[in-house]
């Protein structure tokens, strides 16, 4: 093989590489939207202070499992967001999270889609 040849096929491995790191990411890690949670509830702790949320429900495919719920917070607004991935030997599809809200805090949102899922003063009927 030549001097091109080589180059080539050192491109060719590389861009399969990052085709497959992607696929990779891709499966191991996917944010849940509210579509993706299947009996999904909000439940207001009462009497909690500051604001207590317990989320539930469970991921709609077998072949996943939750692995990580991590919060961003915007101004007066949290962002729940679930990751899950392919599922594993020991781990689970079951979104269980308890979430404090602090006084400064008027609504959570869930996923990528920031789908409003409690306000503050507003009751779950509402949302």
């Amino acid at each position: 093989m030549n001097k091109y040849g080589w180059y080539i096929f050192a491109l060719t491995v590389v861009i399969a590489f990052a085709a497959m790191y992607r696929l990779y990411i891709a499966a191991y890690d996917r944010i849940l939207e509210p579509i993706d949670v299947v009996m999904f509830k909000v439940k207001e702790v009462p009497g909690a202070h500051p604001t207590q949320l317990k989320i539930s429900g469970g991921v709609s495919s077998s072949a996943e499992s939750v692995y990580k719920v991590t919060t961003k917070t915007k101004w007066a607004t949290i962002v729940v967001l679930v990751h899950a991935g392919i599922a594993k030997k020991g781990t689970t599809g079951d979104v269980k999270y308890e979430l404090s809200v602090p006084d400064s805090v008027s609504e959570v949102r869930f996923g990528h889609s920031s789908t409003l899922i409690w306000k503050r003063g507003a009751s779950t009927a509402q949302l």
